[in-house]
């Protein structure tokens, strides 16, 4: 129509042969004017891209394939880190709860060691309650820090002693720690805590 208007037009189209093979064209159509200048007939130049337009839709196949795949991944990694916050915010709250129990039982045993009279069994209630007490230090160390999953070994130790140390010896006791450079999971880190 475009031609028989007087513009040149160009389209690809698909149409198979006459013996029926799939053909891809790149058609070229511009009208014939006479001496007028009036559209006399219209002329029309097929040039075959079936091995060109093979590739593209090759490729526009395999882009759709990759894409579908980046997404599918993409939402599962959606998912798990969704899973993984809320894991963590879990984590965090029953160390929470963990933490507050400490300091009541902590609380409890000081105060059972002040009403106690027998100094055998007052020493053994300050160390207990010395020990839940570094204890509940651990754990807020670690979860002050944002750590959840575990902590790097070395930085952990280091700090904790100085933590832990009392503040009426620092200054008067060097401390010096030598520990290997290595991830530990918070159940192991809490373990070693309770060993210091």
């Amino acid at each position: 129509e475009r031609a028989f208007a007087g513009a040149k037009t160009r389209f690809e189209g698909y149409c198979p042969t006459l013996k029926g093979s799939p053909r891809w064209w790149d058609i070229s159509v511009a009208p014939v004017l006479d001496d007028k200048g009036q559209i006399q007939r219209v002329i029309a130049i097929s040039r075959d891209v079936t091995d060109r337009m093979s590739r593209y839709l090759q490729a526009e196949s395999s882009r759709a394939s990759l894409e579908e795949l980046a997404n599918m991944q993409a939402n599962q990694l959606g998912v798990s880190s969704d899973a993984l916050c809320y894991q963590q915010s879990l984590l965090k709250e029953v160390d929470l709860r963990l933490r507050s129990s400490h300091a009541m039982t902590a609380g409890l045993l000081n105060w059972q060691s002040r009403m106690t009279e027998n100094d055998d069994a007052r020493d053994r209630l300050k160390k207990a309650s010395d020990r839940v007490s570094a204890v509940s230090k651990i754990y807020e160390f670690l979860y002050r820090d944002g750590s959840v999953d575990g902590v790097q070994l070395k930085t952990f130790i280091s700090a904790l002693c100085n933590e832990l140390m009392p503040k009426s010896a620092m200054g008067r006791i060097g401390l010096k720690t030598k520990v290997a450079s290595r991830m530990a999971s918070t159940k192991e880190a809490v373990a070693l805590g309770v060993v210091l």
